[in-house]
């Protein structure tokens, strides 16, 4: 396993870490919980510094380690990142127009075989849980999708 390819897997796996904090801290497991937006400003911050911490020590640990001394990134790594940052888009642009589809069918179709307030875009902490989450599955898809390009295409 080269260098690029453990640090892409110990990426995608803090991200995953992170992602599961969100979602415990904004969910009781299937539906949003209700909180002061000022809770759910605090839990961004926080998850925003998880994510700055944990992968500024992703590159700390991958640069100290003997052997591996650091990252860095030949012409098939940029190919593989391009590739996959061009796939992850692609599921996040996917993602919002699903979101899109099921706001305006619920808002011009209300008819009971439309599954009605399963996504919770109606409060601020909805829409503020929804958008976040669409970017930590973009950014899963981005690193799982990587780490097959290098599994699998190298």
């Amino acid at each position: 396993m080269g260098r690029t390819e453990l640090h892409n897997l110990l990426g995608t796996a803090a991200t995953g870490a992170v992602f599961a904090f969100w979602l415990m801290r904004l969910t009781d497991g299937t539906t949003v919980v209700a909180q002061p937006m000022a809770a759910v400003f605090g839990t961004v911050v926080a998850v925003s510094v998880l994510m700055a911490v944990s992968h500024g020590l992703i590159a700390g640990v991958t640069a100290l380690l003997p052997g591996l001394g650091g990252v860095s990134m030949d012409e098939r790594d940029h190919l593989i990142e391009a590739r996959a940052e061009r796939a992850g888009g692609l599921v996040v642009a996917g993602l919002l127009i699903t979101l899109a589809l099921h706001v305006t069918g619920e808002a011009v179709w209300p008819a009971p075989w439309l599954p009605q307030g399963i996504v919770p875009y109606a409060t601020p902490q909805g829409f503020v849980f929804l958008m976040v989450s669409v970017v930590f599955v973009g950014e899963l898809a981005t690193g799982l999708i990587k780490a097959v390009l290098y599994r699998w295409r190298g």
